[in-house]
């Protein structure tokens, strides 16, 4: 099943308020950043929209490809999507381009030490009756005279190797988000006659990390697959996507 939207996300320890008043710099940051190899493609991001409201932050995208960088003083999240194509979104290159990202920024903003990286992957499949099909298939409420707009989120909190049952205030953990939805209530990209199955695979990192973020991101991959994975197996034995 392909992913037709990925977003990665970091979250710092604090809020990091030079992110939004350095955003000018960032943003020219980014853009020579951009021209440099891996990428090599200074039209990466084509429109910097600033957020002028206190604590606001800056959003950089690119329409054509489906990108779009969003950085605040709470978080830094980098977004491809493939609703519009017939290819999904490919990991390593979503997770190389962010990392890309990221130097440009840390280049101008000391970020600090990170509690949270996170990895949401979207996927979705065609139906005619998109909310009938999740209340047959995931819920045990029974038969619903043309059901509409279903919607079911929930999280699963996860102990690391070594720990026990985790302090999610305090501790080292994983959180997965599993979210099944008529895709005529996406915000975004808004589809009738369609199902989104999405999951977000979320790290905790205690101690948080201090020196750079390529290898939470590592540590992240492999919690991502692992669970997304088992996720989809879920999805295809309910019946709410097919393989």
């Amino acid at each position: 099943m392909e992913i037709k939207k990925l977003t990665v996300g970091v979250l710092p320890a604090a809020k990091v308020f030079a992110l939004s008043s350095e955003w000018g710099k960032i943003a020219d940051a980014l853009r020579l950043r951009m021209a440099d190899k891996p990428i090599r493609n200074p039209e990466f991001f084509k429109m910097v929209a600033h957020n002028s409201a206190p604590g606001g932050g800056i959003r950089l995208s690119n329409d054509d490809s489906g990108a779009s960088l969003i950085v605040t003083p709470e978080a830094i999240t980098f977004t491809k999507e493939r609703y519009a194509s017939n290819a999904g979104v490919n990991v390593d290159k979503l997770l190389e381009e962010f990392q890309t990202c990221w130097d440009a920024i840390s280049s101008v903003v000391k970020i600090g030490p990170v509690r949270r990286l996170g990895l949401v992957a979207e996927h979705r499949v065609s139906n005619q009756h998109p909310s009938d099909l999740l209340l047959r298939t995931v819920t045990k409420v029974g038969d619903i005279q043309q059901c509409a707009k279903f919607s079911l989120q929930f999280e699963n909190h996860l102990p690391t190797i070594g720990m026990a049952a985790p302090d999610i205030e305090s501790a080292d953990f994983i959180n997965v988000i599993q979210q099944f939805y008529d895709s005529a209530l996406d915000i975004e990209e808004s589809e009738d006659h369609a199902v989104n199955a999405n999951v977000d695979v979320q790290r905790y990192f205690m101690p948080h990390l201090t020196e750079g973020i390529r290898d939470g991101l590592k540590q992240l991959r492999k919690d991502f697959d692992k669970h997304r994975q088992e996720f989809l197996k879920n999805c295809v034995r309910l019946g709410v996507l097919v393989q």
